[in-house]
């Protein structure tokens, strides 16, 4: 283990690192310091964040959701992305870490209900769950693997029933009542690994249209998408866009946008 003593506090500090997502460091050194607020960034890089303490243990560093793995010099490190209750997964689904940071830029809170219209195994909703403590999930795909997939990870999760919804649906079939949304983050489809970009192109102007109806005025979309051109031309006329981040991950860039209705 790195260690650095300091003849002011004549205490030794021990060095760690962070291992990120390329491009997430400052959603991810958000939440490090606001658990950890006694650390001391050393250096922050692409995919790393370096920092000391002398206040505590690397185990205690697993409560860190949005990083990938931490480490003390290589001697000792912790997987930080896996989830107990992830017990299947769709492939191609969104990463643990990142499903978070997702979470991070919408500002979750404790009153909101959340829709994720292309669950995949449910990620996302139960991040939201578990960590932000929301008020209630809708998780939808038109996939039945999916929602297999999303029944198994819930189960594990140990959420009640009574603050989710799961369902098999279609994004034009989907009916809930007019700006019961407060909050919608999901991971489009690609039109690379899911689906193609004519499809993509219908599918994204459905949504558009849906989330202009089920939105609350003051709610927030937050999409993950590599179909970046696309966000821009179906949903820029209804909503204000802002491209947040590019992470990197299997080669791709995909966008993280985050929106908010035109008034």
């Amino acid at each position: 283990m790195n260690k650095i003593f300091s003849e002011e506090s004549n205490k030794i500090k021990f060095l760690y690192s962070l291992k990120t997502i390329p491009n997430t460091e400052e959603f991810v050194e958000n939440e490090l310091i606001s658990k950890f607020p006694k650390i001391k960034i050393v250096s922050k890089n692409k995919g790393k964040i370096i920092f000391q303490t002398e206040n505590y243990s690397i185990s205690e560093f697993r409560a860190i959701h949005s990083a990938l793995l931490v480490d003390n010099n290589h001697s000792i490190q912790h997987n930080l992305y896996r989830r107990n209750w992830r017990v299947d997964f769709i492939p191609a689904g969104i990463n643990p870490a990142l499903a978070y940071i997702l979470c991070q830029v919408a500002s979750l809170n404790k009153d909101d209900i959340l829709l994720d219209p292309f669950c995949g195994g449910s990620t996302i909703p139960i991040t939201a769950l578990l960590y932000f403590d929301i008020n209630k999930a809708f998780a939808s795909d038109v996939s039945g693997r999916a929602i297999d997939v999303s029944e198994k990870c819930f189960q594990a999760s140990g959420i009640t029933k009574n603050r989710f919804v799961l369902f098999r649906s279609n994004v034009s079939m989907i009916k809930l009542k007019p700006k019961t949304i407060t909050k919608v983050i999901t991971n489009m489809p690609f039109g690379i690994r899911s689906g193609d970009h004519e499809k993509n192109i219908k599918l994204y102007n459905i949504f558009n249209l849906k989330l202009r109806s089920m939105l609350t005025d003051n709610g927030v979309i937050v999409l993950l998408t590599q179909e970046k051109n696309l966000v821009y031309e179906t949903m820029g006329k209804n909503f204000n866009i802002k491209l947040i981040m590019v992470p990197e991950q299997g080669g791709l860039r995909p966008g993280v946008f985050r929106l908010t209705k035109k008034t």
